[in-house]
Protein backbone atom coordinates (compact mmCIF):
# COMPACT_ATOMS: atom_id res chain seq x y z
CA UNK A 1 0.00 0.00 0.00
CA UNK A 2 1.29 3.39 -1.09
CA UNK A 3 0.23 6.76 -1.91
CA UNK A 4 0.05 8.50 -5.34
CA UNK A 5 -0.71 12.26 -6.05
CA UNK A 6 -2.19 13.11 -9.41
CA UNK A 7 -2.54 16.87 -9.90
CA UNK A 8 -4.10 18.16 -6.14
CA UNK A 9 -5.72 14.60 -5.50
CA UNK A 10 -4.36 12.06 -3.29
CA UNK A 11 -4.83 8.38 -3.85
CA UNK A 12 -3.97 5.25 -1.85
CA UNK A 13 -2.68 2.72 -4.07
CA UNK A 14 -3.35 -0.82 -3.51
CA UNK A 15 -0.52 -3.43 -4.68
CA UNK A 16 -1.89 -5.60 -7.63
CA UNK A 17 -1.22 -9.71 -5.95
CA UNK A 18 1.50 -11.32 -7.68
CA UNK A 19 -0.07 -14.96 -8.79
CA UNK A 20 -1.50 -16.10 -10.78
CA UNK A 21 -0.93 -13.99 -13.97
CA UNK A 22 -4.08 -12.59 -16.08
CA UNK A 23 -5.27 -14.79 -18.39
CA UNK A 24 -6.72 -11.52 -20.13
CA UNK A 25 -6.16 -7.89 -19.94
CA UNK A 26 -8.44 -6.43 -22.83
CA UNK A 27 -7.53 -2.67 -23.21
CA UNK A 28 -9.68 0.01 -24.30
CA UNK A 29 -9.34 3.28 -25.65
CA UNK A 30 -12.05 5.66 -25.06
CA UNK A 31 -12.33 9.25 -26.81
CA UNK A 32 -15.23 11.87 -26.61
CA UNK A 33 -16.43 12.95 -30.13
CA UNK A 34 -19.61 13.93 -31.35
CA UNK A 35 -20.72 14.27 -35.04
CA UNK A 36 -23.86 15.54 -35.95
CA UNK A 37 -25.62 15.03 -39.78
CA UNK A 38 -27.52 17.22 -41.28
CA UNK A 39 -31.08 15.90 -41.59
CA UNK A 40 -31.26 17.48 -45.17
CA UNK A 41 -27.88 17.28 -46.43
CA UNK A 42 -26.70 13.44 -44.92
CA UNK A 43 -23.26 13.57 -46.76
CA UNK A 44 -22.75 16.87 -44.64
CA UNK A 45 -21.70 16.10 -40.92
CA UNK A 46 -19.77 18.27 -38.43
CA UNK A 47 -17.14 16.63 -36.05
CA UNK A 48 -16.50 17.46 -32.46
CA UNK A 49 -13.84 16.05 -30.42
CA UNK A 50 -13.44 17.18 -26.38
CA UNK A 51 -9.52 17.51 -25.69
CA UNK A 52 -8.75 16.21 -22.58
CA UNK A 53 -12.16 13.24 -22.70
CA UNK A 54 -10.15 10.73 -23.83
CA UNK A 55 -8.95 7.62 -21.53
CA UNK A 56 -7.72 4.27 -20.99
CA UNK A 57 -10.06 1.43 -19.78
CA UNK A 58 -9.15 -2.57 -18.96
CA UNK A 59 -11.36 -5.58 -18.19
CA UNK A 60 -9.10 -8.29 -16.33
CA UNK A 61 -9.63 -11.43 -16.28
CA UNK A 62 -7.97 -13.95 -13.96
CA UNK A 63 -7.80 -18.01 -14.76
CA UNK A 64 -9.31 -20.32 -12.49
CA UNK A 65 -7.68 -20.53 -8.93
CA UNK A 66 -7.66 -22.57 -5.60
CA UNK A 67 -8.73 -21.00 -2.48
CA UNK A 68 -5.18 -20.03 -1.33
CA UNK A 69 -4.75 -18.11 -4.66
CA UNK A 70 -8.14 -16.53 -4.85
CA UNK A 71 -8.21 -15.37 -1.43
CA UNK A 72 -5.40 -13.01 -2.31
CA UNK A 73 -7.58 -11.40 -4.73
CA UNK A 74 -10.42 -11.42 -2.75
CA UNK A 75 -7.87 -9.25 -0.23
CA UNK A 76 -7.05 -7.09 -3.05
CA UNK A 77 -10.93 -6.11 -4.10
CA UNK A 78 -11.49 -5.40 -0.56
CA UNK A 79 -8.46 -3.07 0.00
CA UNK A 80 -9.39 -1.35 -3.15
CA UNK A 81 -13.03 0.15 -1.08
CA UNK A 82 -14.66 0.00 -4.29
CA UNK A 83 -13.86 2.58 -6.13
CA UNK A 84 -11.92 4.84 -3.15
CA UNK A 85 -8.36 3.35 -3.50
CA UNK A 86 -6.87 2.33 -6.85
CA UNK A 87 -3.94 0.46 -8.39
CA UNK A 88 -1.10 0.27 -11.27
CA UNK A 89 -1.45 -1.47 -14.34
CA UNK A 90 -0.14 -1.44 -18.00
CA UNK A 91 -0.22 -3.69 -20.65
CA UNK A 92 1.48 -7.00 -20.45
CA UNK A 93 2.60 -7.07 -23.90
CA UNK A 94 4.32 -3.72 -23.73
CA UNK A 95 6.63 -3.84 -22.03
CA UNK A 96 9.81 -2.72 -23.52
CA UNK A 97 9.30 -0.74 -26.42
CA UNK A 98 9.91 -1.76 -30.33
CA UNK A 99 11.59 1.06 -31.09
CA UNK A 100 15.69 1.56 -30.73
CA UNK A 101 15.14 3.60 -27.53
CA UNK A 102 18.39 5.25 -26.17
CA UNK A 103 19.81 7.91 -23.95
CA UNK A 104 17.52 9.43 -20.56
CA UNK A 105 14.61 11.39 -22.31
CA UNK A 106 12.88 13.82 -19.93
CA UNK A 107 9.60 16.11 -21.01
CA UNK A 108 10.94 19.62 -22.62
CA UNK A 109 9.06 22.57 -21.04
CA UNK A 110 9.55 24.65 -24.12
CA UNK A 111 7.82 27.45 -26.48
CA UNK A 112 5.18 25.57 -28.68
CA UNK A 113 3.84 28.08 -30.45
CA UNK A 114 3.76 32.00 -31.13
CA UNK A 115 0.78 34.00 -31.79
CA UNK A 116 0.82 37.53 -33.88
CA UNK A 117 -1.03 39.35 -31.79
CA UNK A 118 -0.56 42.53 -33.57
CA UNK A 119 1.11 43.05 -37.23
CA UNK A 120 2.06 46.88 -36.67
CA UNK A 121 3.29 48.82 -39.82
CA UNK A 122 6.06 50.18 -41.47
CA UNK A 123 8.56 47.58 -41.56
CA UNK A 124 10.94 47.63 -44.35
CA UNK A 125 13.28 45.09 -42.93
CA UNK A 126 12.27 42.16 -40.38
CA UNK A 127 12.32 42.90 -36.85
CA UNK A 128 14.66 41.16 -34.67
CA UNK A 129 12.76 38.66 -32.27
CA UNK A 130 13.81 38.46 -28.18
CA UNK A 131 12.63 36.52 -25.51
CA UNK A 132 12.68 37.74 -21.94
CA UNK A 133 11.44 35.99 -18.78
CA UNK A 134 9.52 32.14 -18.26
CA UNK A 135 12.28 31.05 -16.21
CA UNK A 136 13.47 29.08 -18.94
CA UNK A 137 16.60 30.09 -22.22
CA UNK A 138 16.84 29.53 -25.49
CA UNK A 139 14.04 30.83 -27.59
CA UNK A 140 14.54 31.93 -30.83
CA UNK A 141 12.46 33.22 -33.85
CA UNK A 142 12.36 35.22 -36.88
CA UNK A 143 9.60 37.81 -38.17
CA UNK A 144 8.89 37.88 -41.59
CA UNK A 145 7.07 41.02 -42.99
CA UNK A 146 5.20 41.80 -46.19
CA UNK A 147 3.63 45.08 -47.04
CA UNK A 148 4.88 46.66 -43.92
CA UNK A 149 3.67 44.55 -41.53
CA UNK A 150 4.78 41.26 -39.68
CA UNK A 151 2.72 38.57 -41.56
CA UNK A 152 4.07 35.63 -39.26
CA UNK A 153 7.32 34.33 -37.49
CA UNK A 154 9.17 31.21 -37.97
CA UNK A 155 10.82 30.01 -34.27
CA UNK A 156 13.93 28.22 -35.00
CA UNK A 157 14.72 27.38 -31.33
CA UNK A 158 12.25 26.39 -28.97
CA UNK A 159 13.88 26.86 -25.97
CA UNK A 160 14.53 25.13 -22.53
CA UNK A 161 13.31 25.04 -19.02
CA UNK A 162 10.60 27.54 -19.16
CA UNK A 163 8.30 27.23 -16.20
CA UNK A 164 5.51 30.03 -17.88
CA UNK A 165 5.52 31.74 -21.03
CA UNK A 166 8.26 33.93 -21.79
CA UNK A 167 7.99 37.76 -23.26
CA UNK A 168 8.22 39.05 -27.13
CA UNK A 169 9.92 41.84 -27.64
CA UNK A 170 10.46 42.62 -31.61
CA UNK A 171 12.70 45.44 -32.49
CA UNK A 172 13.99 47.59 -35.56
CA UNK A 173 12.93 47.25 -38.99
CA UNK A 174 12.18 50.52 -38.84
CA UNK A 175 8.15 49.86 -38.01
CA UNK A 176 6.30 49.48 -35.23
CA UNK A 177 3.23 48.53 -33.31
CA UNK A 178 3.80 44.54 -33.87
CA UNK A 179 2.85 42.36 -31.36
CA UNK A 180 3.57 38.37 -30.59
CA UNK A 181 2.80 36.26 -27.46
CA UNK A 182 4.18 32.68 -26.78
CA UNK A 183 2.22 29.03 -25.79
CA UNK A 184 4.16 26.61 -24.23
CA UNK A 185 4.67 23.35 -24.81
CA UNK A 186 3.15 19.97 -22.92
CA UNK A 187 0.14 21.98 -22.08
CA UNK A 188 -2.74 19.99 -20.43
CA UNK A 189 -4.98 18.47 -22.65
CA UNK A 190 -2.15 18.83 -25.46
CA UNK A 191 -1.51 15.63 -27.45
CA UNK A 192 1.77 16.61 -28.91
CA UNK A 193 5.03 15.68 -26.15
CA UNK A 194 8.05 18.01 -26.31
CA UNK A 195 11.04 15.90 -24.64
CA UNK A 196 15.34 15.81 -24.65
CA UNK A 197 17.73 13.78 -23.78
CA UNK A 198 17.44 11.53 -26.25
CA UNK A 199 20.89 9.56 -28.09
CA UNK A 200 20.97 12.69 -31.01
CA UNK A 201 20.24 11.64 -34.50
CA UNK A 202 18.47 8.14 -33.97
CA UNK A 203 15.42 7.19 -36.56
CA UNK A 204 13.00 5.17 -34.68
CA UNK A 205 13.71 5.51 -30.74
CA UNK A 206 9.89 4.56 -30.87
CA UNK A 207 7.47 2.95 -33.10
CA UNK A 208 4.03 3.41 -33.35
CA UNK A 209 2.33 1.99 -30.14
CA UNK A 210 5.48 1.98 -28.14
CA UNK A 211 4.38 2.71 -24.20
CA UNK A 212 5.57 5.46 -22.02
CA UNK A 213 4.96 7.14 -18.31
CA UNK A 214 5.38 10.31 -16.88
CA UNK A 215 4.81 10.28 -13.39
CA UNK A 216 2.12 8.00 -12.98
CA UNK A 217 0.64 8.92 -16.41
CA UNK A 218 0.29 6.10 -19.51
CA UNK A 219 0.58 7.10 -22.87
CA UNK A 220 0.92 5.70 -26.40
CA UNK A 221 3.17 6.99 -28.78
CA UNK A 222 0.87 7.40 -31.90
CA UNK A 223 3.70 8.17 -34.38
CA UNK A 224 7.44 7.10 -35.00
CA UNK A 225 9.88 9.50 -32.41
CA UNK A 226 13.13 10.15 -34.21
CA UNK A 227 15.70 12.29 -32.48
CA UNK A 228 17.27 15.29 -33.62
CA UNK A 229 20.94 16.59 -33.69
CA UNK A 230 20.34 18.18 -30.17
CA UNK A 231 18.69 14.63 -28.71
CA UNK A 232 15.28 16.84 -28.60
CA UNK A 233 11.98 15.25 -30.23
CA UNK A 234 8.44 16.33 -30.79
CA UNK A 235 5.59 13.55 -31.20
CA UNK A 236 1.96 12.81 -30.73
CA UNK A 237 0.73 11.06 -27.97
CA UNK A 238 -2.12 9.21 -26.91
CA UNK A 239 -4.15 9.77 -24.30
CA UNK A 240 -4.20 13.95 -24.67
CA UNK A 241 -1.59 15.13 -21.46
CA UNK A 242 -3.18 15.06 -18.31
CA UNK A 243 -1.20 17.36 -16.55
CA UNK A 244 1.54 19.67 -18.04
CA UNK A 245 4.66 17.94 -16.85
CA UNK A 246 7.44 19.80 -15.20
CA UNK A 247 10.51 20.71 -17.00
CA UNK A 248 12.75 17.78 -16.92
CA UNK A 249 10.28 15.59 -15.53
CA UNK A 250 11.68 11.68 -16.26
CA UNK A 251 9.78 9.63 -19.48
CA UNK A 252 9.65 6.38 -18.49
CA UNK A 253 9.72 3.66 -21.33
CA UNK A 254 10.04 0.05 -19.71
CA UNK A 255 6.93 -1.88 -17.62
CA UNK A 256 4.86 1.43 -17.93
CA UNK A 257 1.80 1.71 -15.65
CA UNK A 258 -1.18 4.01 -15.78
CA UNK A 259 -3.60 4.49 -12.47
CA UNK A 260 -6.76 2.77 -12.60
CA UNK A 261 -9.80 2.61 -10.20
CA UNK A 262 -12.75 -0.22 -10.51
CA UNK A 263 -15.34 0.86 -12.96
CA UNK A 264 -18.00 0.37 -10.18
CA UNK A 265 -18.34 -0.76 -6.54
CA UNK A 266 -19.83 -3.83 -6.61
CA UNK A 267 -17.42 -6.69 -6.88
CA UNK A 268 -17.85 -10.22 -7.76
CA UNK A 269 -16.71 -13.58 -7.85
CA UNK A 270 -17.38 -17.27 -9.06
CA UNK A 271 -17.10 -20.88 -7.47
CA UNK A 272 -17.88 -23.54 -9.28
CA UNK A 273 -18.23 -26.85 -8.71
CA UNK A 274 -14.27 -28.60 -8.62
CA UNK A 275 -13.53 -26.00 -5.54
CA UNK A 276 -12.11 -23.11 -8.20
CA UNK A 277 -12.71 -19.63 -7.78
CA UNK A 278 -12.67 -17.14 -11.11
CA UNK A 279 -12.68 -13.70 -10.65
CA UNK A 280 -12.83 -10.51 -13.36
CA UNK A 281 -13.29 -6.76 -12.86
CA UNK A 282 -13.52 -4.08 -15.12
CA UNK A 283 -11.25 -0.97 -14.75
CA UNK A 284 -11.36 2.83 -15.47
CA UNK A 285 -8.09 5.48 -16.04
CA UNK A 286 -8.18 7.94 -12.79
CA UNK A 287 -8.31 11.63 -14.46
Amino acid sequence: MSTITLGTNTYTAISVPAAPGFSEIAVTMQDAVAVVSSPFVPSQSQTQIWPGADSWAMQVTLPKMTRSLSAQWQAFMAALRGQANVLQLGDPLGLNPQGKASGAPIASSCVGSLALAAAGSGYTSAPAVSFSGGGGAGAAATAIISGGAVTGLTLTNPGSAYTSAPAITLSGGAGAGAAVTAQLSNAVSASRLNTRGWTPGVYGLLLPGDYLQIGHRLYMAVDQVNSDANGNAQFFVWPSLRETPADGAIVSLVNCQGVFRLAANKRTWHTSNDQLAQISFSLTEVR
